[in-house]
């Protein structure tokens, strides 16, 4: 396997990548809204995560829009008395994630390397900061970029604000999605590591660097 040449900063997706979604996470919210979890809930959930990234795909995200989508997209929760605010605050707090068995290592070494480390999240700030904290991480990270106030990855305004050295090859992207994570990688014409444990195939437009079964091969590229 060959050496990723001259890369200074290691820009990482987090969810699905260093951290991993339980399938169950809606029903893990349900529960701690202390309210049923059903078909219904759980298809007003996904459309609301979906329909999100369909509303921004051109505009900033803000929590007061993003407040808004989830009274609009999840009317479940008016037959509950419960707000879309009280649902946001309990969804920040609430830890649906596992850590990638292999992320620690692969930190610890890119940390004595001295890679510069960051992460770029389609999340908010107070939920990936919590989670951060919560699994350990948040001593690797050299800065971490959210979508508070900001463009989601996979619009070209959002590259400005990361890619910041005039040399791109000083930087690569890894992640699992291609459409969020490659894209920003090519939107900001820097190499990437697609991050596919599963093995899918790609029929997408956005074609990665490199690919990857597991977290600890990035050990042996860098």
């Amino acid at each position: 396997m060959n050496k990723l040449k001259n890369v200074k900063y290691v820009i990482f997706d987090c969810d699905n990548t260093l951290l991993l979604h339980r399938k169950y996470e809606a029903k893990m919210l349900a529960n701690a809204l202390c309210i049923p979890f059903n078909l219904e809930f759980k298809k007003q959930y996904s459309f609301m995560l979906k329909h999100c990234y369909i509303y921004f795909e051109t505009k900033k995200v803000t929590l007061k829009k993003f407040t808004q989508l989830v009274d609009i997209c999840m009317p479940v929760l008016i037959k509950y008395k419960i707000s879309a605010e009280e649902f946001i605050k309990v969804w920040f707090s609430l830890n649906c994630c596992f850590i990638n068995e292999d992320t620690i290592d692969v930190l610890n070494y890119l940390q004595a390397k001295d890679y510069k480390i960051i992460i770029l999240t389609d999340t908010f700030y107070e939920k990936q900061s919590k989670l951060l904290e919560d699994f350990n991480i948040a001593p690797y990270i050299n800065d971490l970029y959210t979508i508070d106030d900001n463009y989601l990855k996979r619009n070209p305004k959002s590259v400005s604000r990361v890619i910041t050295s005039k040399n791109k090859d000083e930087y690569i992207m890894v992640g699992d999605s291609l459409e969020h994570d490659i894209a920003f990688a090519m939107n900001s014409k820097i190499r990437s590591i697609w991050f596919n444990p599963e093995y899918k195939n790609n029929n997408t437009k956005y074609n990665p660097t490199v690919e990857i079964s597991s977290l600890l091969e990035i050990c042996r590229m860098l």
